[in-house]
């Protein structure tokens, strides 16, 4: 993340329009960084008592229900930004706003 908003504030990729460009780094960051968060909990609770003490790590399955739903917006939104940044595809027609001319 910090390798993302470095390029951001000193190189200005794609010679872009700066807010459109944070734009999707800024949502991708933010995604990360509750995916982060959410695991390190996941990873704290799990670690809670012994192998056979189920009932302290009775929550490790519903923080990784929460986990897939996460990854599939992730995983959505890197897809979609993908297309939209580099204007491949089906998704060219939309006309994103580092279209090539």
């Amino acid at each position: 993340m910090l390798v993302a908003f470095t390029l951001y504030f000193l190189h200005s990729p794609f010679r872009c329009s700066k807010w459109e460009w944070l734009l999707y780094i800024g949502v991708m960051v933010a995604i990360n960084l509750l995916a982060s968060a959410l695991s390190l909990f996941t990873a704290f609770v799990s670690a809670r008592g012994s192998v056979l003490e189920m009932r302290a790590r009775k929550h490790v399955v519903t923080l990784l229900y929460l986990r897939v739903p996460l990854f599939l917006v992730e995983f959505t939104w890197t897809v979609i930004s993908t297309l939209i940044v580099f204007g491949r595809g089906w998704f060219n027609g939309v006309g994103g706003p580092y279209r090539q001319y």
